[in-house]
């Protein structure tokens, strides 16, 4: 079975500050690498999950749709 890493893409963070004083600061949140897994099964169906998916959940549905 083929696979590709692809980096996902990420917004654009501001780094200009505002010129006016009563302007919030930007927010800037952690940044959490996605890790999300993409799985082509074929047909043009497509399963995507990210790095926190049960591993055994993952197994069922996989085998699940093997018997399809």
């Amino acid at each position: 079975m083929p696979v590709a890493i692809t980096p996902e893409p990420s917004l654009p963070v501001p780094t200009q500050p505002s010129d006016d004083p009563r302007a919030p600061a930007p927010l800037r949140r952690p940044r959490r690498k996605s890790g999300v897994i993409e799985i082509d099964l074929g047909g043009g169906r497509r399963l995507k999950v990210d790095r926190d998916v049960d591993a055994a959940a993952l197994r069922r549905v996989l085998d699940a749709l093997e018997g399809r």
